[in-house]
């Protein structure tokens, strides 16, 4: 047909989806005129009226096309015109919905239908739905399920979204992820509403990244209000700027009068101080009624209009007018206080909130604190910081399910904001609270307890418990959520618990498989529903920490984890249950290596002053004793062994366990002589009491894993100097490990003297995947110590393949590798096969790039070179070219001091002697631990002179990552763009607005745009090559990156950066000390900028391990970009720009070798 047949209609576009602007522009059409509306479903009109608040996608398309419908119906009558309305969706399936539509005046309703498609009866699925919610409610997720496979009006697809959203509703979030990566499939090419939907359910699973990328992958094609508000919600959730922002734009241009957007603009308004707005948005808003919180914002602005006003005086007012908004005032009122400067005073008024203090102003605070610390205005020795942590453990003490405020408050706590001054302060709160003695919850003797019910006995009553519980279920248990009644049990509850006890500790010595985790979980399942009937109704924690303690032990810590977080959420609302629960998730942490979070717990846990049995104060205290043991306090652990000693007594087992305390007075004895040394003689007396101790234990058939592994550091402790007693205790070691369950005995052997490949691959083996990257080096911590002496053992045997497998076990596992879009990569798990990390370094020295594994052992350095797919040598460096006692002298002032301009070049070339090799390849990536990775490559010398000079020398975190990035080959244009922040400090001209005039013409005649603004442009999220030149600040004078600001101090958060830079292939930092290692002082794993920025998706990292004057970047970023450009791969070109520098700085190594690269060397710009 010719287009001419067409030629008498005309094609007009609207710029929204907005109803109200639809109706205005028909209005405009002359009399006569007809007029087609196409996806007039979409249109959204702000004098709509939704039922009932329905959140039914079809009724409130429904009522917005009825409101559309009566608007143009009123139009076409008024004007003459004839106008089609073309809703673009099927017809309404719910009968009211239709019956509305058809109700408008004389306006007539066409649709059509699929053709052979039966209609379904959406009020029969709202119903269906509707009771599956409330059989989930009630702890009936495994019928819902059944009920779902077995209904075949589903499809497979809708079989996969219902499972996941009951899942989800459930609260079984291990199920959800298993169930998403096993029907992956279903995840393809997914609808917009279905793609939302999954999106907001990972939220809630933690499964953020996936989230980020269903919303991405998806925005393009949302069309629909209410799609919009659900996307923007989860984006909210997720915290992430850019994906906000772009939500944000494509709402408010297809719906800009969206409820929902006004909704969020007053938000904004109010997270600006700018209440008075806040109101006036909210008076023009017809949604709703908004009264109270008007009345809240206008109390807001009117109080805080005049200079100095008084924060106590507004808040009185909040709490007088509307005392369900007191806590949201408190943190609005804190916020404004800030935005005027008043930091002070802000913290002063939430400190003095006292009891009435909610988790959001907590919050509030501890990210001032965090906030002062990082621009420098706070120092960690501020009492301010120990008040704010006192505030944080009270408010634990009553909440203890609040995982917000905790791990906040033990990441403020930690090396990167408060350096060493966190763990001394949460030291001293654990000693102060210790002192005060609790009220003592009266139990009689353990002589004098009933007696356990015995094993065989048990099986009826648990077979029923847990068949009941299987039933409740309809198949899948929610433990937790159902009591056993009370005349099904024939037996008494507290004499099954404690038999369920004794039961839950056997299972727990015997767990080597993650199929092995089942039993004891079931322990730990009729012990939570039985609890209740008993008198010591508070026992199911004491289950519950004993699974998780042997849980932490057999290795498998992410299941400890979460049987402790089970802990806490189900921690009641009694101050006894709060102190139990407390203390049981502090000892499962302790276990697993998180000593902070244990001691937030634990003080918290104090802090309840609740009473206490005998039996919970000789837990608590021991757990005292090694929390401080750990900590490297064993002088001011050993006092508390008394309180323990009472304890016994009271309970009536001093004679029969005191034993116990002698093992645990070794302990502290063998860590204090670890840390300070000693004779021969004191340590021979160490010996002789661990035999001793260790024959007790052994006639006493007790838990022998403590005096195995004491005895095991007395062994590395005494080598040489005490061979008749390291011999006796070997011997006495091989006693012990034939004793214990099998599934133990790889530990005790792999710790030993002389473990074998065999011995430390089968404990890998048994470790489980930690769910978040930063648990991964917890986990791995007792591994890593046990291939330190791997190292020996590997050189005494000549044994390449041993040692590179002790190279890659203290390697950085703390990281994932990620996709642009920020989906996790499946990486091959290196260390579950004894053979696998000498392949890995095979296969990736083919590049033409040589893989160097460095290793300590003892106080000197080896490392085991490969090239071009062979190894090429094996080398122990002599003290006098490589020493531990110059790589801790030199970290006591270096790398910062570099910085020093009074620090000339010879003293920086004495500065790293006794730190170099014998030999290096010219192109080196060096895998090795964070405390070897501290020190810069480049200044690694060979012959006196600094190898970076002529050598192009890189880290990467692991053998594992650099496989998975190779595998992954990352491939982009090249392009890149500069960010520095170019703030006034002072109204003078700072060193970045210095910075940034200096390589603006450098970057112009590389295509290279600069951006000047406080925060990165949307754009820069998407560049190849990201570049950042900024201010940074450490913790402390020469350890822990924390902060990266501007020339006024304005802080820019470090998540914020490896947020905007995951897609980049390659970040270029030009922030002081952006570039430098520490290794964290709980997991030996690598913390830093660099290491967070490669986290989040980055392949490479290239910046500076000290400060660097300013002027430094134009040269070094001249050379990089036309090396880069040229098609050099990173580490060429990051070595040619150091040369660069060199030459026009006279070889200053304190300017030319600052540089280095961390992650993937290979990375380059692709054509």
């Amino acid at each position: 047909m010719r287009e001419a047949a067409f030629s008498f209609l005309s094609l007009q576009f609207t710029d929204s989806y907005d109803g109200d602007a639809l109706v205005q522009a028909l209005s405009a059409t002359p009399t006569k005129t007809a007029i087609i509306v196409v996806e007039a479903g979409r249109y959204r009109m702000a004098a709509t009226q939704i039922p009932n608040g329905s959140q039914l996608e079809e009724t409130m398309r429904a009522a917005h096309l009825h409101q559309l419908l009566t608007e143009v119906d009123a139009l076409c009558r008024a004007n003459e015109i004839y106008v089609t309305l073309d809703s673009g969706f099927l017809p309404p399936q719910r009968k009211e919905s239709l019956a509305l539509l058809q109700s408008v005046g004389d306006a007539g309703f066409v649709s059509g239908e699929i053709a052979g498609a039966e209609l379904i009866d959406a009020d029969e699925v709202t119903a269906k739905v509707s009771r599956w919610s409330d059989a989930v409610d009630t702890g009936g997720i495994g019928g819902v399920i059944k009920e779902i496979d077995g209904d075949d009006s589903l499809s497979d697809r809708q079989r996969f979204f219902l499972k996941l959203e009951f899942l989800s509703r459930a609260g079984l979030s291990d199920p959800f992820r298993d169930l998403l990566q096993a029907k992956s499939d279903m995840l393809v090419e997914l609808p917009v509403q279905q793609a939302l939907a999954i999106a907001r359910l990972s939220e809630s699973a933690d499964i953020d990244d996936f989230a980020e990328a269903l919303i991405t992958q998806a925005l393009p094609n949302i069309r629909d209000s209410e799609d919009f508000a659900q996307a923007l919600d989860t984006a909210l959730r997720l915290r992430g700027h850019r994906l906000r922002s772009a939500v944000l734009e494509a709402f408010r241009r297809l719906h800009p009068n969206a409820p929902t957007l006004q909704r969020h603009d007053v938000v904004m308004a109010a997270r600006q101080g700018d209440y008075g707005r806040a109101v006036t948005m909210l008076e023009s808003m017809t949604d709703g009624d908004h009264k109270d919180e008007i009345s809240f914002y206008r109390l807001l602005a009117d109080g805080m209009q005049v200079d100095g006003w008084n924060p106590y005086t507004v808040h009185t007012t909040i709490a007088d007018d509307l005392p369900e908004f007191v806590g949201d005032g408190g943190v609005e009122i804190a916020l404004q206080l800030e935005r005027a400067g008043r930091v002070a005073e802000s913290f002063a008024f939430l400190l003095g909130r006292n009891a009435e203090v909610t988790s959001r102003e907590l919050l509030l605070l501890i990210r001032l604190a965090s906030t002062a610390l990082q621009a420098a205005a706070l120092s960690s020795d501020d009492p301010m910081v120990e008040q704010v942590m006192d505030r944080s453990i009270a408010f634990l003490a009553t909440h203890p399910g609040d995982g917000r405020v905790r791990t906040r408050l033990a990441r403020l706590l930690g090396p990167t904001e408060t350096g060493s001054r966190g763990i001394a302060i949460l030291v001293t709160a654990l000693l102060k609270r210790s002192v005060a003695r609790p009220p003592i919850d009266p139990r009689p003797k353990i002589v004098d307890r009933p007696p356990n019910i015995p094993a065989d006995q048990t099986k009826a009553p648990l077979e029923r418990i847990w068949k009941w519980l299987a039933d409740k279920g309809q198949g899948m248990w929610v433990v937790g959520q159902h009591s056993f009644p009370a005349e099904l049990l024939d037996v008494s509850a507290d004499a099954l618990i404690a038999s369920i006890l004794i039961q839950a500790d056997y299972a727990g010595d015997r767990i080597a498989e993650t199929d092995d985790l089942v039993l004891p979980n079931m322990y730990l399942a009729a012990a939570n529903a039985i609890a209740p009937l008993a008198e010591q109704r508070d026992e199911d924690l004491t289950i519950a920490r004993t699974v998780g303690s042997k849980f932490a032990v057999a290795g498998k810590g992410q299941a400890a984890r979460d049987i402790a977080e089970f802990i806490v959420t189900n921690s009641g609302d009694r101050p006894e249950r709060h102190r139990i629960a407390l203390f049981s998730f502090a000892d499962i942490y302790a276990r697993v290596g998180m000593s902070t979070e244990a001691m937030v717990a634990m003080a918290a846990a104090l802090e309840t002053r609740a009473k206490a049995s005998w039996d919970e104060i000789w837990f608590e205290t021991n757990l005292l004793f090694r929390l401080l043991r750990d900590a490297g306090m064993a002088d001011l652990a050993l006092p508390l062994l008394d309180r323990s000693q009472e304890a016994l007594e009271q309970l009536g087992i001093a004679e029969r366990d005191g034993f116990r305390l002698a093992t645990m007075a070794l302990q502290a004895a063998t860590a204090v002589f670890s840390r300070d040394g000693g004779s021969d003689e004191e340590l021979i007396e160490l010996f002789d009491a661990a035999a001793a101790n260790a024959a007790e234990v052994l006639d006493r058939s007790d838990d022998l894993l403590p005096i195995a592994m004491a005895l095991n550091t007395l062994v590395h402790i005494g080598g040489n100097r005490v061979p008749e007693r390291v011999a006796a205790a070997e011997a006495l070691l091989k006693q012990i490990v034939s004793k214990l369950p099998p599934e133990r005995q790889p530990m005790i052997r792999a710790a030993s003297r002389v473990p074998t490949l065999a011995d430390i691959a089968d404990v890998a083996r048994g470790l489980d995947n930690a769910r978040y990257a930063m648990d991964a080096g917890y986990d791995l911590r007792h591994l890593r110590v046990m291939t330190r002496t791997l190292v020996g053992n590997a050189l005494a045997d000549v044994d390449p393949k041993a040692l590179t497998y002790a190279v890659e076990a203290s390697a950085d596992r703390a990281i994932e590798l990620r996709v642009a879009d920020g989906t996790l990569v499946e990486v091959e798990r290196l260390l579950t096969r004894a053979e696998a990390p000498y392949e890995a370094a095979i296969e990736l020295s083919r590049a033409d790039i040589a893989i160097v594994g460095m290793a300590m052992f003892e106080s000197q350095l080896t490392t085991v070179e490969f090239e071009n797919g062979d190894i090429s040598d094996l080398t122990v460096e002599s003290e006098n070219t490589f020493s531990a006692e110059a790589l801790n002298r030199w970290s006591g002032r270096f790398p910062r001091d570099y910085a020093l301009e009074l620090v000339g070049q010879d003293e920086m070339r004495d500065s790293v002697a006794n730190l170099g090799l014998t030999k290096l390849p010219k192109r080196s990536i060096i895998v090795a631990d964070a405390r070897l990775q501290r020190f810069p490559p480049n200044l690694l010398t060979i012959d006196g002179n600094c190898a970076g000079f002529d050598h192009a020398i890189g880290v990467t975190p692991s053998l594992e990552w650099l496989t998975a990035s190779r595998r992954l080959d990352r491939k982009g244009n090249g392009a890149a763009r500069m960010w520095i922040p170019v703030s006034p400090a002072g109204g003078e001209t700072g060193p970045l607005a210095m910075m940034a005039d200096e390589v603006a013409p450098i970057l112009t005649g590389h295509g290279v745009e600069l951006e000047r603004g406080d925060q990165p442009s949307p754009g820069f999220a998407d560049t190849d090559v990201a570049i950042i030149g900024a201010h940074g600040g450490l913790t402390e004078v020469n350890r822990y990156f924390r902060s990266l600001s501007d020339d006024g101090h304005g802080v820019t958060e470090i998540a914020q950066i490896a947020e905007v830079t995951r897609k980049a292939r390659l970040t270029i930092l030009f922030v002081c000390s952006g570039g430098r290692i520490d290794p964290h002082p709980e997991t030996g794993m690598a913390i830093g900028l660099a290491k967070q920025i490669l986290a989040r998706g980055s392949a490479a990292v290239i910046g500076p391990a000290w400060p660097i004057p300013f002027f430094v970047a134009r040269p070094w970023l001249d050379a990089f970009l036309k090396a880069w450009q040229g098609g050099m791969v990173a580490l060429d070109a990051c070595h040619v720009a150091n040369r660069h520098v060199s030459d026009k700085t006279s070889w200053d190594p304190k300017r030319a070798l600052a540089m280095s690269l961390y992650g993937d060397p290979f990375i380059r710009k692709d054509a």
